[in-house]
Formats: C-alpha cells, sequence, structure tokens
C-alpha cells in the first residue's frame, strides 16, 4: 500500500530516463537514476508490553527550534560540544542530510505536523494562524489520538499553544525575554536578535520545565494505553540567552567561525540579495561581537543538548525504553554571517539543513548512518507506518521506514523546501536549485560547491539541469 501511494505521488515527474541520461555528462551520481490523569510507576513495578504483544509503540517527538547541522553527529568543524546527541545517533539511525519543508518556525512546523506543504495550506509567515488556515487538518497528535493514543505535549511544538490537540500540555513560557527588557549584550540590533550570559541554574530556564514535565511523564503508568509524548525546546532561537556555565565551554579564542566568501552575493539575483539582508550583516559585524555571537549560539546548542540527556535518561531508566520510538528533529535552520546573512528564512544550505535523529526498538541499527535526502516532513506518514495507523490522504510526504533498516537504499524523492508564495528549493543528488516567484533561479553543484558559493545558474550547459529539477516543485500552489 505505501509503494502504491509513493508510485501515486511521484507519477507527475516524467521523463526520467532522458533526465539520467543528461546528469550522468554532468557526472552526478548513478542514484539519480531512480528519481522520484496517571499513577506514578517504578521500572520494577510494570511490566511494558512489546510491540509484537500490544501491536503500538510509543512516541517520544521533540522538537529544537532554529537547530542547524552543529551538532557534533554532523559538524565537528566547528567543535560543539553536543554528547546528547552523540547519545542519539548510537542510540538509533542519523540522517545526515535532512531538510526542513520551510526555513521558517511557524510553517515548517505546521508542514511537519500536518504532513502538508506551505504551498498547499496556504501558511507561509509565523503570522498566519495555524487554527484558522488548519482547523479542518488532522494534525499528528489528533491522528493518534483517533487511533487509541495518549497525546502529550510541552513546549514549542506547534507555533502557538494549541492545548485543544492535546490531552495533556504545558504552554510554552516566557522565555526570559519580554519586550522591553533590557538586552543582555548591549547592542542596538533590532528584534529579539541578542545574547548574552545568566547567572542562574538550568533550572531556572524554560526549557529545562519543559523537559521536566516530559521526564515526570516518562515516570506514570498508562497501562496498556501507548503515548504520544512531544517536548519541544526554545533554545537555540534567538535570544541566545543561557547559564553562564555553557558558555565557559566555549572560550572566545576557541571558537570556530564559519568560512565566509566576502563576495558571496555578488551572483545571486536580486531577490537573494534582498532577502541576505546585507544591512542586517553589516550592523553585526560592526559590533565587533560576531565572535561572541557564535560563542552564545553554540552555548545554547549545548543547552538544548543537555535537556534531551536529561529526557534520555529518564526515558532509559523507564520501563518505555524498549518500546518507544525516539524522534529528534530542527525546524530551520540558521544562518551566522554565511551569504552575508545573520538570520533564516533563506532558501540556502544554512538555513535548511537540519538534524534529523530516529531510533526504532528492533529496527534501526545502533549508530547507523543515512546519507539520502529526506526531510522531517516525511515523519508523519513515517511515524504512521510505523505504529500501524493509517494518516489522512491529504498527508503529501513519504515514509521514509525503508531507509530505517537499509539506508544505502536509492530513494526517489527530493527535499522541497517553501519560502513564500511561489519560492522554492530543490536538494536532490547533487543538486540544490532555487526558484523565486518571479522566475530568477540560483543552481548549486553541492558536490563539488559544498559552500554553496558559485551560483551555476546562468551557465548555459546547466539549463537542461534546471529543467528537470524544476519537475519537482509543485504544480499548485495556494
Amino acid at each position: 500500500m505505501q509503494n502504491e501511494k509513493n508510485k501515486k505521488k511521484c507519477s507527475n515527474f516524467t521523463n526520467r530516463r532522458d533526465f539520467v541520461k543528461m546528469m550522468a555528462s554532468f557526472g552526478a551520481s548513478a542514484a539519480i537514476a531512480q528519481i522520484y490523569g496517571c499513577k506514578q510507576l517504578t521500572k520494577s513495578r510494570i511490566q511494558i508490553s512489546k510491540k509484537d504483544d500490544c501491536g503500538k509503540y510509543n512516541v517520544l517527538f521533540i522538537s529544537v527550534d532554529d537547530l542547524h547541522d552543529w551538532v557534533s553527529p554532523l559538524n565537528n568543524q566547528h567543535r560543539p560540544i553536543t554528547p546528547n546527541f552523540e547519545r542519539l545517533a548510537k542510540r538509533g539511525m542519523t540522517f545526515t542530510e535532512s531538510y526542513c519543508p520551510s526555513p521558517l518556525c511557524g510553517p515548517s512546523r505546521a508542514a511537519v505536523l500536518t504532513g502538508m506543504r506551505a504551498s498547499t495550506t496556504g501558511l507561509y509567515q509565523n503570522t498566519d494562524e495555524f487554527s484558522e488556515l488548519l482547523s479542518d487538518a488532522e494534525n499528528l497528535p489528533l491522528c493518534f489520538r483517533r487511533n487509541g493514543y495518549k497525546a502529550m505535549g510541552a513546549g514549542k511544538i506547534f507555533h502557538g499553544y494549541f492545548p485543544q490537540y492535546w490531552d495533556e500540555s504545558l504552554e510554552n513560557g516566557a522565555r526570559l525575554y519580554q519586550a522591553g527588557q533590557p538586552k543582555k549584550n548591549g547592542t542596538d540590533l533590532p528584534g529579539i536578535f541578542d545574547w548574552g550570559q545568566l547567572d542562574c541554574d538550568d533550572s531556572d530556564m524554560d526549557d529545562y520545565k519543559m523537559a521536566s514535565w516530559t521526564i515526570d511523564r516518562l515516570k506514570r503508568d498508562y497501562g496498556s494505553t501507548p503515548f504520544f509524548l512531544a517536548c519541544g525546546l526554545y533554545l537555540p532561537h534567538v535570544p541566545w540567552y543561557a547559564p553562564k556555565k555553557y558558555f565557559d565551554m566555549y572560550p572566545l579564542d576557541k571558537i570556530v567561525m564559519p568560512i565566509i566568501k566576502d563576495n558571496d552575493i555578488d551572483d545571486i539575483p536580486a531577490i537573494g540579495k534582498k532577502i541576505a539582508q546585507k544591512e542586517y550583516y553589516d550592523a553585526v559585524e560592526a559590533t565587533g561581537k560576531s565572535r561572541e555571537a557564535v560563542q552564545a549560539l553554540m552555548a545554547s546548542i549545548t543547552f538544548a543538548d543537555a535537556q534531551i540527556g536529561r529526557i534520555l535518561d529518564a526515558l532509559e531508566s523507564s520501563p518505555y525504553n524498549d518500546n518507544t520510538i525516539v524522534v529528534v528533529w530542527g525546524d530551520n535552520g540558521v544562518h551566522q554571517g554565511q551569504k552575508q546573512h545573520w538570520h533564516k528564512n533563506t532558501l540556502w544550505r544554512e538555513s535548511t539543513r537540519t538534524p534529523l535523529f530516529i531510533s526504532v526498538p528492533n529496527k534501526t541499527k545502533p549508530g547507523a548512518k543515512c546519507d539520502q535526502i529526506v526531510s522531517p516532513f516525511d515523519l508523519y506518514p513515517t511515524l504512521a507506518e510505523l505504529c500501524g495507523i493509517k494518516e489522512p490522504e491529504v498527508v503529501e510526504g513519504h515514509s521514509i521506514v525503508p531507509l530505517l533498516t537499509n539506508p544505502d537504499l536509492k530513494w526517489s524523492y527530493p527535499a522541497i523546501m517553501n519560502r513564500k508564495k511561489g519560492e522554492f528549493a530543490i536538494r536532490f543528488d547533487n543538486w540544490r536549485y532555487i526558484r523565486y516567484a518571479n522566475g530568477s533561479e540560483e543552481l548549486y553543484d553541492v558536490a563539488a560547491d559544498p559552500h554553496e558559493w558559485n551560483n551555476l545558474a546562468n551557465v548555459q550547459k546547466y539549463s537542461s539541469v534546471k529543467t528537470e529539477l524544476a519537475k519537482f516543485i509543485p504544480a499548485t500552489v495556494k
């Protein structure tokens, strides 16, 4: 059934044989030929049935806000201290080429949690109202509830607080940042782009409280009822405020700064230059504190890593450990000066490549890696298949269950990223193709140019590559 569904979804992509021949002439890999109210419990007091007995896995679903690929299993160049992401990698499968469906919190989360792209729903901005645009959608926790699960969520799962979707929930909290609150770094940068060391304990932080709530739920007895338990961590979203001890882990003289090409945006279209916001980049650089900003980002990532570690400790000491799927994913990435940009919401690599870790008892091999291009957009159908439940027909993603046991399987699907109406990036095989609403384009050979510095869109010999990659762009855009 799943294979038939996947065939149906990709049936509009034709002329694949010609695409193979054309791509081969440019040295593309052979894989391109495949286009397309509970009691407290103790571990000793209760035994949880295995999947074969009860037919249902539990799901622990952790989202991390604005987490790009600076975690040690994906990127050691910048020396991130993320021992618990390493635990996740050892526990199950690391997807090394995962790309978010949209490079902004609200649209990305809406896409992942409904299985529908922004181009389908029309939800492109954080200011777009999820409950209005998607009032008829059966989102992920509702789907699990319909199938007999107890759904519980704490922190930032959706972009906003929607207690009606959960059996139990805990609101996000104040994040130690309020309008009018003095900034920590003393610079006059707009919005909440700020960072600073906090003289506080971990337990004073909202993310710690969200993790504690999640840990408490792992200590409860749900009888024969399976659970879908979600925890959304806010850091490393700006402002990058974290306890001082995490800053101390990253001495300024040891910070490895990202490689930035001075004329990186010279060869991109005018709309790309506008998105880059060079004036904002110049303002950050003018503070003379870009190194401090990177330090704060890394401190925030390590703080988030510590909360994941606390949750993993609780799971592993619980009777649920052997019957619980663990998923950890980032909603979008963020730039640290690359493409002369210090934010997110772009279609370039820094804003779209995000971590994805999945472990499934008795299915994923510990320490496995998958280099196929995937997306957290695929989580809805993947979790539905793993848990034996039927997802709504409107779900557009593809189950990546086959990759969980065979990570070298040739994969037929691209990652499709959608920024605004008519603005898309396609990540497929060795290519990143970007097309803006006005028709202007960018094309990068990622294998030869991993930093995406050389825009090939205006090179004539690659015109057929663009044509074929453009076929992945959804035909219907709301």
